[in-house]
């Protein structure tokens, strides 16, 4: 025979599920995820854990106060008397067995080490017990809701925080291959296999090429990278970026060649800049030993 459940009401047995099994299958072994969740987002689990569990902290109380009220006020949680009407408040009708063990749950919960005592003066004298009850009930419901109102700014600033960052779910793993792949000693391990491939005749030169076969890819970093500067750093470092782009990274990876003659003239205007540069130093020599030497004068 299927065990029934006490506490069962009639919203209950029309929503709940009695007839289907959740059954796992495959390996149960907790120690095996299908993915690592980065820093971001266990923030964002962490965060609703605790709206979870803070929710059905207050939850369950409010219950236990839903259920104790009608009791104290001689009106019975399922049977009031009359359509509107409530019955006189008299000790006999006072009934702890409607309180259920969620309801008792709640009680221990905020009574803590004296929880099970609580409960135990509810069973043997429900009216007087109750009256004290309740107002601490009602006092921690109070507390939690504040304490909730309050959580709701830093949580709100947690989503905010993390939300678009733990959208990236492989950047565990594409930091640690980027890390293993940037390294001094895989370079020299490229370069050096490079060369062994060149002296072999599998290759022309000895010197590492890649292809890029996309080169809007680089156009669409450089808007990225212009936007981001331009929002969270100052005013003028889009355009500083952009320079860096377009001056040097593109030209570098072979993106916006520069003929012979611009680049002739760069260096003339870089050498006239070094030549006004150190005539303005020398003149400033000049003028301080000029300044010195008329101290020196005065002073004699």
């Amino acid at each position: 025979a299927r065990t029934r459940c006490s506490g069962r009401t009639e919203l209950c047995d029309q929503v709940l599920n009695d007839e289907w099994v959740s059954v796992p299958s495959g390996s149960e072994d907790y120690s095996y995820t299908h993915y690592r969740k980065n820093q971001y987002e266990e923030s964002l689990f962490k965060c609703e854990d605790d709206r979870f569990e803070l929710d059905m902290l207050i939850e369950a109380n409010a219950s236990a106060c839903r259920l104790m009220e009608p009791l104290l006020d001689g009106e019975h949680p399922d049977h009031a008397s009359g359509a509107g009407k409530r019955a006189p408040a008299t000790k006999q009708q006072v009934n702890a067995s409607q309180i259920r063990a969620v309801q008792y749950k709640a009680i221990e919960r905020v009574y803590g080490d004296h929880g099970q005592e609580i409960v135990g003066h509810i069973k043997r004298a429900p009216r007087v017990a109750l009256q004290v009850v309740l107002p601490r009930l009602k006092q921690k419901d109070e507390e939690w809701r504040k304490a909730r109102r309050d959580m709701n700014k830093i949580w709100r600033e947690v989503y905010k925080d993390n939300y678009y960052k733990s959208l990236d779910h492989r950047s565990f793993y594409f930091k640690q291959v980027d890390k293993k792949g940037l390294s001094a000693k895989s370079f020299v391990l490229e370069a050096r296999a490079a060369q062994e491939q060149a002296l072999t005749g599998a290759t022309p030169s000895p010197f590492l090429t890649f292809a890029m076969g996309r080169m809007d890819i680089h156009q669409d970093i450089l808007d990225v990278a212009s936007k981001g500067a331009a929002a969270e750093l100052f005013e003028t470092a889009e355009a500083r970026v952009r320079k860096f782009f377009t001056s040097f990274l593109h030209v570098f990876l072979g993106l916006c060649p520069r003929s012979e003659e611009e680049l002739r003239a760069k260096a003339r205007g870089m050498a006239r800049k070094g030549a006004r540069k150190a005539e303005e130093r020398k003149e400033r020599g000049i003028t301080l030993r000029t300044r010195k030497v008329d101290r020196t004068a005065k002073e004699e």
